[in-house]
């Protein structure tokens, strides 16, 4: 087999998720702010966006409780630029972890409709909150068009979907696209 036949084979694939989400129905969320659009499970349902970032969660907003938004079961998805005045991958992963504590961190590949051959990500993963009340977040730091972003899945430590919640943050950042 090719390097050529790989880069195609790579190609269609990452354009497949792109297509999938079309076909599967998938919502396409556009910030304007931030000159990036991706799309995101039409079971999933859309927060008010803060700072023209991505926000969704995997319940009703009915659901919401106060004080702590993700009731059992739930999860949340968040799309974020990286700041100007953060510097690198890792400074930007120091400061968005502070006060966790980090589990494990890994280079990871993620199949992309913006980067050809896929899109390689740094995943973080981290729990937080009081004990036995603690979340799991996992952060996937990457850069398409020389931008840094981060996605971000945050939901209850032991949820036995959580294999499910992390698939969607893939699905979703591979269909990331993002102006330069």
């Amino acid at each position: 087999m090719t390097f050529l036949s790989i880069a195609l084979g790579l190609a269609v694939f990452a354009g497949g998720l792109q297509d999938r989400a079309l076909k599967d129905g998938w919502r396409k969320f556009t910030s304007e702010e931030n000159s990036y659009s991706c799309y995101f499970p039409p079971q999933w349902h859309y927060l008010p966006p803060a700072l023209g970032n991505l926000r969704i969660v995997n319940f009703p907003l009915s659901q919401k409780v106060r004080g702590v938004v993700l009731p059992q079961g739930g999860a949340l998805v968040v799309i974020l630029e990286r700041p100007d005045n953060v510097g690198d991958v890792e400074r930007w992963i120091k400061t968005t972890t502070i006060g966790a504590e980090t589990i494990s961190k890994k280079d990871v590949s993620i199949g992309s409709v913006a980067v050809q051959g896929g899109l390689r990500a740094v995943e973080v993963v981290t729990e937080s909150g009081v004990v036995p009340d603690r979340f799991q977040d996992i952060g996937l730091y990457f850069e398409i068009s020389g931008r840094g972003f981060r996605g971000l899945l945050t939901y209850w430590k032991g949820d036995p979907k959580a294999p499910e919640y992390l698939r969607v943050l893939h699905q979703i950042v591979g269909s990331l696209t993002a102006a330069k």
